[in-house]
C-alpha cells in the first residue's frame, strides 16, 4: 500500500454505551483516535454483490492501514456523513484493511 493513495482523512468512532434520564440505554459514539489516512472509492458496479451483501449507490470502499482496535460495531465519519461498517477485509498480511461502508440514513 502506497502512502500517496491514502489521500483522504476519515474518523473511526466506536460505540460507547450510556443511559438517559429515564434509564433507557442510548447508543453514542466517540472518536477512536485522530483522523486516519484513507483511500475512499465509490463501490463500482462490478462490486454490486460483494461478501454476500448487496452494495448500493451510497456505499463506499475505504482502504486504511492495518489496525486491530475496532470492529464492525464502529462507524466511519467521512465528508460530514456517518457510515456503518458492513464488512472488513484484511489486505495482504496485515498490510491494510478494506472497509465496505454504507451511509447512515
Amino acid at each position: 500500500m502506497q502512502a500517496g493513495q491514502l489521500d483522504r482523512r476519515i474518523d473511526i468512532q466506536t460505540v460507547t454505551g450510556s443511559v438517559d434520564s429515564l434509564g433507557t440505554p442510548k447508543r453514542t459514539y466517540a472518536n477512536l483516535s485522530a483522523s486516519v489516512p484513507a483511500q475512499v472509492m465509490p463501490a463500482s458496479s462490478s462490486e454490486s454483490y460483494r461478501n454476500n451483501q448487496d452494495v448500493g449507490s451510497d456505499d463506499l470502499v475505504i482502504t486504511i492501514r492495518h489496525r486491530t482496535d475496532f470492529d464492525r460495531k464502529a462507524r466511519i465519519v467521512y465528508d460530514g456523513n456517518n457510515y456503518d461498517i458492513m464488512g472488513i477485509q484484511e489486505i495482504g498480511r496485515r498490510e491494510g484493511l478494506e472497509l465496505l461502508v454504507r451511509v447512515v440514513t
